[in-house]
């Protein structure tokens, strides 16, 4: 998807865990881009099967991080500071006076009420910040927020809104408060149990063909894949997938997500190779830009470039 060069950056999902066991393991994944001349840094981070957003203002100097869970995190905002100022003094020669920074933790936020959305609610937190409108979504939005989102990937396209408007009420700024941890297993439970319904014709509007109930017969961490690679090919895998549903008119099937793994397995062996990266996760800077898909040559380079 093409985005301008604008006057933010977003990081990798893999950056933060990588900064937490090797500061030289992200140190060049910067080098082109002037992070200290951007209004706003994006940095997710992933901890105990749980995403959240880190922003960087810093022209205000200002650190916030979003949970949709309303967890707190001034260690990891510690963390991204000593990172400011590491890459302040490699890059400017200069140095980042921590004292004059502000670590806020954002409240009165949007709430997930389950187990499984944090990973929507950062995307929407940092949409909403670059787009410079308030978080008017819910808990309740988040299924019509996650198929604008699949809409969007399929056909490289944004939105031009984060939601159609008669999803939204009009004058109100609607809230639903995060349910306690207790009812929420309760609920997780039971979901567990119940019997999975067949998606209506509402849940995949415009978006043909596409069952999100159905799965491949194994997953990246089959021993099919060699150890060293096994749960590292996210990236490669997710590319190659996107541009399989660009090409192809089959029916979304356990063979054809079958075939994504395995050829996205491939596909991530060659941009290694090729590029010659020496760490197991791939930055999408390392990704291939023209390799095969059904026969057909694909050319990503209009996709790959930085998030603005």
């Amino acid at each position: 998807m093409k985005r301008s060069g604008g006057s933010g950056h977003a990081y990798d999902t893999f950056f933060f865990e990588q900064l937490l066991i090797l500061y030289d393991s992200v140190g060049q994944w910067t080098r082109q881009t002037d992070i200290f001349s951007k209004k706003m840094l994006l940095i997710p981070m992933h901890s105990s099967n749980h995403w959240s957003l880190c922003v960087v203002i810093l022209k205000s100097k200002c650190i916030i991080y979003y949970d949709s869970l309303g967890g707190t995190s001034l260690p990891y905002m510690d963390i991204i500071l000593q990172y400011l100022a590491y890459e302040m003094n490699q890059t400017k020669h200069k140095e980042l006076f921590l004292s004059e920074w502000r670590k806020v933790n954002a409240k009165n936020i949007p709430q997930q009420n389950n187990f499984s959305d944090c990973g929507v609610f950062l995307c929407s937190y940092a949409e909403c910040l670059t787009r410079n409108v308030s978080f008017d979504f819910t808990s309740n939005d988040i299924p019509q927020i996650r198929a604008r989102m699949l809409q969007e990937i399929l056909t490289s396209q944004l939105s031009s809104r984060l939601l159609p408007l008669d999803s939204r009420k009009a004058g109100s700024q609607r809230r639903i408060p995060p349910k306690p941890i207790s009812s929420l297993k309760q609920k997780k439970t039971a979901v567990s149990r119940a019997k999975v319904a067949e998606p209506t014709k509402d849940s995949v509007t415009d978006l043909r063909d596409v069952f999100l109930h159905v799965a491949a017969s194994f997953h990246q961490v089959d021993r099919r894949f060699p150890q060293g690679r096994a749960n590292a090919q996210c990236t490669a895998i997710s590319t190659f997938w996107i541009a399989i549903m660009a090409q192809s008119t089959e029916s979304v099937s356990q063979n054809l997500l079958d075939t994504i793994l395995i050829d996205g397995d491939r596909y991530y062996v060659e941009c290694k190779s090729r590029n010659d990266v020496q760490v197991d996760q791939l930055h999408v800077e390392d990704l291939c830009t023209r390799f095969t898909v059904f026969n057909r040559l694909v050319n990503i380079d209009q996709y790959h470039r930085s998030m603005w």
